[in-house]
């Protein structure tokens, strides 16, 4: 049987809102930090933008 070799994957320069959301859950044990937050993430995530790119936009 061969053995499992794993790879890196690349990462897009933009995450999803959800795995924001996960993100500051599993590093802070708090879900994002406020509404505003999770609007932009939503935003980024839509338009497929980094969070800081939406920041400008809001």
């Amino acid at each position: 049987m061969p053995a499992l070799q794993l790879s890196a994957i690349a990462r897009p320069d933009w995450v999803s809102a959800a795995e924001q959301r996960l993100y500051a859950l599993l590093t802070t044990g708090q879900p994002a930090a406020t509404a505003v937050d999770i609007l932009v993430a939503e935003l980024a995530d839509t338009l497929r933008i980094t969070v800081e790119q939406a920041h400008v936009l809001s």
